[in-house]
């Protein structure tokens, strides 16, 4: 199996306080035929001095130098530079565990599959809380040809699996922007013969970074040019007939993602968040006319147990109303007959563990929007 070359790419942006644990991290996989492809974006602390030092002592270390970009056109640069069969992208303030590179690449080769996932851990830098995020798979592999919304479930972030180089083309090639995942992942989920799934945490990603792009509400128009561009890019090969309901639901989740970020009044900026929110609510309803607002919908959920998955698709528990007259939306197990109110009725729902499926019932009730 340590034939094949597996290319490890970092884009680096001053990062000097976690560059370091990263790269060991990376060192330290119990599969050794890496390339790691360091992407030094422009970065104006001690981050390249750091590397340069741990490259010294590790042959498999290669750094690159460029002007700051951003991290999706360091990955394009990783992308076309990158000798191996099989490519990851590892977060420079991230950590992957030893035995991530060698468990993903033997699911890979075990199930003939383009492309393995894992779970993760989700880690607070602040307090040091650290929580399990599962990969929504209930098989050991997936494609879309044998479940359509494996688009979603594969989620939006490219870090944490690895892939068959030849994935990526020019449809598959991340924007200059942030939120550069979006129009990558989904297509990338598209167009992978199967997935395979490793149900095990094993990337650390950590969250409470005060230089995280992602949390700029001076970025928030990106998550616009995102959709867009995931749009624009499905439609130019034909298939966004085919894949029409998750890139309504891709689109809803990225929605409610920037409301509760950033706040149904924006938050400063001088009107600007308020403006690019209302932007993206635009978006969603020019191709999903009647889903667009749904952050300013009134919900009547009728049993207890269908908030969470509420949750999922609103912004807050503001959202619930007690009276079902004054709803947008009756949520409901059974139709309420004289409520003329969009009613959507979930379908029973229980996952492999007896709980509620909330999850399920949220892309359900997504799909009717």
């Amino acid at each position: 199996m340590e034939k094949d070359i597996v290319s490890v790419i970092v884009p680096v942006y001053n990062s000097e306080k976690y560059i370091e644990k990263c790269i060991s991290s990376v060192l330290g996989q119990t599969y050794n035929n890496l390339e790691i492809l360091v992407i030094i974006d422009g970065a104006t602390d001690k981050s390249l001095d750091i590397c340069r030092s741990m490259a010294c002592t590790d042959a498999r270390i290669k750094i690159i130098e460029k002007e700051n970009e951003g991290p999706g056109i360091s990955r394009n640069l990783g992308i076309k530079t990158a000798l191996g069969e099989y490519i990851t992208f590892v977060d420079s303030d991230d950590v992957i565990e030893e035995c991530f590179v060698e468990k993903l690449m033997r699911s890979i080769k075990e199930n003939g599959s383009d492309m393995a996932l894992c779970d993760m851990y989700y880690c607070d830098r602040l307090t040091g809380d650290k929580t399990v995020s599962k990969i929504r798979f209930d098989e050991t592999v997936k494609s879309f040809k044998s479940d359509r919304t494996v688009i979603n479930k594969v989620r939006t972030f490219v870090w944490g699996k690895l892939y068959r180089k030849s994935l990526f083309d020019e449809r598959c090639m991340f924007p200059g922007h942030t939120f550069e995942d979006i129009p990558v992942s989904a297509m990338i989920a598209y167009k992978a013969s199967a997935i395979s799934y490793v149900g095990e945490p094993m990337y650390n990603y950590f969250r409470n970074m005060k230089h995280s792009l992602s949390a700029d509400a001076d970025n928030i128009g990106d998550i616009f040019k995102a959709l867009e561009l995931l749009h624009k890019r499905f439609s130019e090969t034909g298939m966004c007939n085919d894949v029409n309901l998750e890139i309504k639901k891709l689109m809803l989740g990225q929605l409610r993602f920037a409301y509760v970020r950033w706040g149904k009044q924006g938050k400063g900026n001088g009107g600007k968040d308020k403006t690019e929110l209302d932007n993206i609510n635009k978006l969603v309803e020019k191709y999903y006319p009647g889903a667009g607002g749904i952050a300013e919908k009134k919900f009547y959920v009728e049993q207890t147990d269908l908030e969470k998955a509420v949750l999922h698709v609103a912004v807050d528990g503001s959202q619930f109303t007690g009276d079902a007259e004054e709803a947008d939306y009756v949520i409901s197990r059974r139709k309420i007959d004289f409520i003329d109110n969009k009613i959507i009725v979930i379908p029973m729902s229980y996952g492999v563990d007896g709980n509620f499926d909330d999850w399920g019932a949220a892309e359900y009730i997504m799909e009717n929007m």
